[in-house]
């Protein structure tokens, strides 16, 4: 049985390996000193690590979405992470948890929904200005199949940005074994708000 540490410890090997070699050899220190007891939370470092490049401008949006991420305390209930930023495009990761399961033993569509919905909603926060968030103003989902194995990624994108509206989509996939299944669908609406003062 894959116990929730070693599925952390494939996520960042898996993450360092996706970098590339310059990015595997810049933080290949850090796999030799990962602690045994260290959670997603911990993890999430290394993925936003190998994810920021050599553009400024793609660095602060990485970071604003990183800094928003952090602050969902459901995510880090659920052991999420970001995987990958890019404008108009955000993946998000998460853990198949004993914690996460339905009465079958499959994962909770709850899970399914909820890192589906998120990275929909970065994606389309990596194209508003600084002044502002976003929030879900409808979603729709189609589950297409039950989802085992060792974690769910769900993409998210951009179909269309408006001035008051922006159309998402969101991808999921479970991962077993090495390999990806969809298991879900979403699209919707993301509106445009001001940011808190």
């Amino acid at each position: 049985m894959v116990t929730p540490r070693l599925i952390e410890r494939r996520l960042v090997l898996r993450v360092l390996h996706e970098g590339g070699v310059g990015a595997t050899k810049q933080a290949s220190s850090f796999i030799n000193n990962i602690p045994s007891n260290l959670h997603g939370g911990d993890f999430r470092f290394l993925t936003y690590f190998i994810t920021l490049k050599d553009d400024p401008m793609t660095n602060k949006m990485v970071e604003r979405i990183t800094r928003s991420f952090e602050s969902q305390s459901m995510m880090k209930t659920l052991g999420a992470m970001i995987h990958k930023v890019e404008k108009g495009n955000v993946i998000i990761e998460a853990p198949l948890l004993p914690s996460t399961l339905q009465q079958q033993g499959y994962v909770h569509a709850g899970l399914t929904f909820s890192i589906g919905d998120s990275a929909a909603g970065y994606s389309a926060l990596t194209l508003l200005p600084e002044d502002q968030e976003v929030m879900t103003a409808e979603i729709k989902i189609n589950l297409l199949a039950p989802a085992d194995g060792e974690l769910l990624r769900a993409e998210g994108k951009v179909v269309k940005l408006g001035k008051r509206l922006v159309v998402v989509t969101s991808e999921i996939h479970a991962l077993k074994d090495g390999q990806s299944k969809l298991i879900a669908i979403m699209q919707g609406t993301m509106i445009p708000v001001s940011v808190n003062p």
